[in-house]
């Protein structure tokens, strides 16, 4: 944690930067930088926790100054490509002193993006703390790990397609077309419909094939919890494609419409006011069991679907965020 603390500096730096390019259309940049940043990071771990080349032998801490290295990296290539840059060339005039309007339109929409994430992400961990309080919790904690870990593997698609129609919402809306973003913003939806669909044929795939020959035996986990992850693969899986159409309402629609205020409602209140006290009352109280709690969890992305389509229909989400002048 002494190490990988400064690796925020960087990754703040370079994450920003990278958002920047990728909204203007330069994608090749950011994956370039992200190979690279990888290969940097993979090779240092091997040379640092085992001592490798010459190198002493670090172990966990090789790992973090393996990342701290590898995130510098990334934003000296990120640096250098947007120094050369004729789309998106750095001013660092503006860069040292944004000025008051620029920083006041950042906090209006940063704010509620960080509350977002935030809240969110503090709802996973208080899901895991009531798995890890609930009897027999070993094989429990053990499969939720693994489930969540395949999860996001299989979830990647996702994610890229939210983030992609915040792009293509934003560039239409800023560009002065709020005429058909309304129905570019239906058809994106169906476009992640799909791509949920696809990846969760995916999982269903990787569940039916992989588990039991390859991965459970890889993580030497008891058969008990590799039927609760069974159990948790299954249910992500059928929920996959309504949570695409989560995603790409919440973090990409509403987003790219400058819409952050009910991205967050939408996106937190369904956790706090409906699973967050389910899945604790089931665990806890009841003791109705993994499955009854992981049912709680999903139900999640089933009530949210409801209010981004609703949101989506009334076209409230359109909102410029560009100015003429700063």
């Amino acid at each position: 944690l002494q190490v990988i603390g400064w690796c925020y500096i960087f990754h703040g730096i370079a994450s920003t930067l990278l958002t920047s390019i990728r909204s203007v259309g330069i994608v090749r940049v950011a994956v370039v930088d992200s190979v690279f940043a990888l290969v940097c990071n993979t090779s240092l771990n091997y040379i640092l926790i085992f001592g490798k080349l010459g190198a002493p032998a670090m172990g966990c801490a090789g790992a973090a100054v393996a990342t701290l290295i590898s995130r510098a990296f990334e934003v000296v290539v990120i640096l250098g490509c947007m120094l050369w840059s004729k789309r998106l060339p750095i001013n660092p005039r503006l860069m040292a002193k944004p000025g008051k309007l620029i920083a006041g339109d950042f906090m209006k929409y940063s704010l509620p993006v960080v509350l977002n994430e935030g809240m969110w992400s503090l709802a996973m961990s208080l899901f895991s703390i009531i798995m890890a309080h609930m009897p027999n919790n070993t094989p429990i904690v053990a499969a939720y790990t693994i489930a969540g870990n395949i999860d996001r593997l299989a979830a990647v698609a996702l994610f890229a397609a939210g983030n992609t129609t915040a792009v293509m919402i934003g560039r239409e809306i800023g560009c002065g077309d709020t005429k058909e973003v309304y129905g570019k913003g239906v058809a994106l939806n169906f476009v992640c419909f799909i791509t949920g669909i696809v990846s969760m044929g995916i999982l269903l795939l990787i569940r039916a094939t992989l588990l039991d020959s390859f991965i459970f035996p890889l993580m030497d986990i008891s058969a008990e919890a590799g039927e609760i992850a069974k159990m948790m693969l299954a249910f992500i899986a059928v929920i996959m494609p309504i949570r695409s159409l989560n995603l790409c309402n919440i973090v990409g629609v509403f987003r790219g419409g400058g819409d952050v205020r009910y991205g967050l409602f939408c996106d937190v209140g369904p956790l706090y006011c409906i699973c967050l006290p389910a899945a604790a009352l089931c665990g806890l109280v009841f003791g109705l069991g993994i499955t009854a709690v992981y049912i709680c969890i999903c139900f999640d992305d089933v009530a949210k679907v409801f209010l981004c389509i609703t949101r989506l229909r009334s076209a409230k989400w359109i909102n410029s965020v560009t100015r003429e002048s700063v």
